[in-house]
């Protein structure tokens, strides 16, 4: 299974589930009595940690905006106070580093309880005489690894976006560091468009997340009903 690459900031409105693929498991989990039963502990866990990284990732999202809107505020000569403000950047990028630093830990306990999950999972399924249950549940574990993978890869190419950002903006902290005045600011103009544009991508990155949570979430619940059927049309067969 695919560990996540550094901190990753994600946003989202509602209080729910930060990833869907922790969803997706716990849902399908939750239609195996033994594992219900035999690994409750390490499935709460599993959800209690992705509820934590979900927490972290907002911050880190927040923070980030918020560093780059003191930022922007320099670039554009718009701080009426331009050395408060740049000592407020430089307070908001270390923040904003250390809530990633957090991210990166909650991500990787949810992310370690998910082997451990699927690992009991799989043995529960291995330990089926009935084979149309068996092969049933091998479906549904593969279903929810494959959410999964795809929520971790997108998570990843989201990290990528997120180095070469934070990357800059120390670079460039360090230029305002010895100059803030409008000359300096000017010539700043042409790298502060690549760092916003870097921004952008980052943030689009982050919707694709999102957007994919959606979609997997209205999957999901398509597949409730049918998934519901099944079980109870072998549960017939095998009374």
């Amino acid at each position: 299974m695919n560990k996540l690459v550094p901190a990753l900031p994600v946003f989202q409105a509602q209080p729910k589930l930060a990833l869907i693929a922790l969803m997706a498991a716990f849902f399908l989990l939750g239609n195996s009595n033994a594992l219900a039963q035999a690994g409750s502990k390490e499935s709460q866990k599993f959800l209690n940690y992705s509820q934590d990284a979900r927490d972290t990732l907002i911050d880190a999202k927040s923070e980030l905006a918020s560093t780059m809107a003191l930022y922007n505020s320099l670039i554009a000569g718009e701080a009426e106070k331009p050395e408060s403000t740049y000592k407020k950047l430089v307070k908001a990028l270390e923040k904003s580093e250390k809530v990633a630093g957090k991210t990166r830990d909650r991500v990787e306990k949810m992310q370690n309880q998910a082997d451990t999950v699927f690992s009991a999972w799989t043995q529960e399924l291995e330990s089926y005489e009935n084979e149309q249950l068996k092969e049933l549940g091998m479906q549904r574990l593969d279903a929810a690894k494959q959410r999964y993978d795809v929520m971790i890869e997108r998570m990843q190419s989201a990290g990528e976006a997120y180095r070469p950002l934070v990357s800059s903006l120390h670079d460039q902290i360090k230029f305002m560091g010895f100059d803030l005045s409008p000359e300096a600011m000017s010539a700043l103009q042409g790298p502060a468009e690549e760092l916003n544009a870097m921004s952008g991508e980052l943030f689009a990155r982050i919707d694709a997340v999102l957007d994919q949570e959606q979609q997997d979430e209205a999957a999901i619940a398509d597949q409730d009903d049918v998934l519901v059927d099944q079980d109870d049309a072998l549960a017939e067969q095998s009374e």
